[in-house]
């Protein structure tokens, strides 16, 4: 089974608040790292480089071998959270995202979801939805930097 590699951003301010950027998905550890070193210059990740992970994943839930494709889908569960501004005023929902898993292609993302909206831990959370992204394996996000308040 390929495994895949997540680039993360995971930021704890001191409030505890917890902010994750994930800066894309990629087919090696080294082809991750490259696009650290290029994020880790930007505005805002340059603030905290220390808090970049690089995290593997498997593609598809079975025992599929083969090369990593270039598109591939990225099931998560969206949980609305309220997000307030440092003043302490309620401004938006800043959606919470849990990924469940990368899949190689539609139908199989489908199966996951049709699996995952049966599992325990998600029928409890009314409030949240299930969503299949399209990914490009490579593609790195987040290529501006971000502003912190």
């Amino acid at each position: 089974m390929p495994i895949l590699y997540q680039l993360q951003h995971v930021h704890t301010f001191e409030s505890g608040e917890v902010d994750m950027k994930e800066l894309g998905v990629f087919s090696s550890v080294a082809a991750a790292e490259a696009a650290q070193s290029q994020a880790v210059i930007l505005p805002g990740f340059c603030e905290s480089p220390e808090d970049f992970r690089i995290v593997p994943y498997p593609l598809d839930d079975d025992d599929t071998d083969g090369p990593v494709p270039t598109q591939i889908r990225g099931l998560f569960f969206i949980m609305p959270t309220p997000y307030y501004s440092y003043e302490g005023a309620y401004l938006d929902d800043a959606d919470e995202l849990e990924l469940i898993g990368f899949y190689s292609d539609t139908d199989k993302a489908e199966h996951a979801l049709a699996l995952a909206q049966n599992r325990p831990e998600y029928l409890s959370r009314t409030k949240g939805h299930f969503k299949i992204f399209d990914i490009t394996v490579g593609q790195r996000a987040w290529t501006e930097g971000y502003f912190t308040a």
